[in-house]
C-alpha cells in the first residue's frame, strides 16, 4: 500500500517523503548525540567552522542533518524528473533514499559527507546535461570546481571523483582530453584556494596532517555492527533483483538512460572501493552510495508488475530502517 502511494507522481508526495525523514529522525532530535570522529574527520577546511559553531548544540547538528537530507532528496526528485531516466515518472526515488538514510541512524548528525552528498547531486546534474551537447567544457570544468569544492567539507570524495570524468566520457561522446585537463583543473582549484590561505597563516603543516589523517586512518564503524550489517545485506539483496531486471530489460531503455545508469554504476564502483581500499572510509560512504542505489532500486519497484511482491520487499525494507533506529 505504502510503495503504491509513494511510486505515484502526486504532488502529495513532496510532502510525504519530508515527513518519512522527520519521523526517522524524531528518536535522533529527542535523543541526540554526539558522533564519534576520528582524528581531523572534522577538521576539513570546510566543516570545521561549520562544526565549531554547532558543536556545542547536538540538537541543532541533527537538525541541519535532516535539513540537509531532504534537501538532497528534493534534489534527487529534480534530477529524474530533468532527464526522465526512470520511463515512469515518480517520487519513488527521493522516499528511498530517505529512508535508506534513515536506516543509518548514527548519522543523524552533522558530518561532512552530508555536504558532500549535496555536491554531487550538483555534479550529476552537470554531467547528465552533458548529453548530445557538441560543447562540454563549462560541464567538465563545473563537474570538478564541484568535485574540488565537496572535497573541502569531505575529503575521501576525491577517490570517487574519477567515477564523474568516466561519466562524462560515456554520456558525451565528443568528450577528448581537453575536457579531462579542465576536469581535473576545475577539481584542483579550490584546494590552491585552501593552500594559499593555509600558507598564508603558515598553517600548512595543520593542512597536511588532516588530510594524512583523512586518509590513513583506520574507521571500523561497520565491522561488528550485526545489526547494520543485516540491514546492508538486505540491500544487496535489493540491489542485485534490481541489477538483473536492469540487464533484462536494458536493450529496451533509451540510449540517454542507459548511460546515465552506467554513469551511476559507475559512482557506486568508486564508492565501494573507496570503502574497501581507503582506510578512513566507512559507514559514512554508505550515504554517497545510497544516491545510485536510490535510482536504482526506485526504477525496478516502479517497473515491477508484481505488486505484492513490490510491497513485500519494501515493508522489510522500511521495517529494517525503523528497526536501525533502536539499535
Amino acid at each position: 500500500m505504502l510503495l503504491r502511494i509513494l511510486k505515484t507522481n502526486q504532488a502529495y508526495n513532496l510532502i510525504l517523503f519530508p515527513v518519512i525523514a522527520v519521523i526517522l529522525w524524531s528518536k535522533s532530535l529527542l535523543s541526540p548525540g554526539a558522533y564519534s570522529f576520528y582524528p581531523g574527520e572534522d577538521q576539513q577546511v570546510l566543516f570545521k567552522p561549520l562544526f565549531n559553531l554547532t558543536h556545542n548544540s547536538p540538537f541543532l547538528q541533527v537538525l541541519i542533518s535532516l535539513i540537509i537530507v531532504i534537501l538532497i532528496g528534493f534534489l534527487i526528485q529534480n534530477l529524474n524528473s530533468q532527464f526522465a531516466f526512470i520511463r515512469v515518472r515518480s517520487l519513488l526515488p527521493s522516499s528511498y533514499f530517505i529512508v535508506l538514510v534513515g536506516g543509518f541512524s548514527v548519522l543523524h548528525t552533522l558530518h561532512p559527507v552530508l555536504f558532500a552528498a549535496l555536491f554531487v547531486m550538483f555534479a550529476l546534474n552537470r554531467v547528465f546535461d552533458a548529453f548530445e551537447k557538441k560543447n562540454i567544457f563549462s560541464n567538465a570544468f563545473d563537474t570538478g570546481i564541484l568535485i574540488g569544492a565537496g572535497s573541502l567539507f569531505y575529503f575521501n570524495l576525491i577517490f570517487i571523483s574519477p567515477a564523474f570524468i568516466l561519466g562524462l566520457a560515456i554520456i558525451n561522446r565528443e568528450f577528448s582530453w581537453r575536457e579531462l585537463v579542465l576536469f581535473f583543473w576545475g577539481v584542483i582549484l579550490p584546494w590552491i584556494f585552501a593552500f594559499s590561505y593555509f600558507i598564508f597563516f603558515d598553517e600548512t603543516d595543520q593542512l597536511l596532517q588532516v588530510i594524512t589523517l583523512n586518509i590513513t586512518t583506520k574507521n571500523t564503524h561497520i565491522r561488528g555492527n550485526l545489526p547494520l550489517q543485516l540491514f546492508l545485506g538486505y540491500q544487496a539483496l535489493l540491489i542485485l533483483i534490481a541489477s538483473l531486471n536492469f540487464i533484462k530489460f536494458y536493450d529496451r531503455k533509451k540510449i540517454s538512460s542507459r548511460k546515465y545508469f552506467i554513469a551511476f554504476f559507475l559512482i557506486f564502483i568508486f564508492s565501494i572501493a573507496t570503502t574497501l581500499f581507503v582506510p578512513s572510509a566507512s559507514l559514512e560512504t554508505l550515504v554517497l552510495i545510497s544516491i545510485p542505489v536510490s535510482y536504482l532500486i526506485s526504477n525496478f519497484f516502479v517497473a515491477n508488475k508484481k505488486k505484492i511482491l513490490g510491497e513485500v520487499l519494501f515493508a522489510v525494507f522500511l521495517g529494517l530502517a525503523i528497526f536501525m533506529q533502536f539499535t
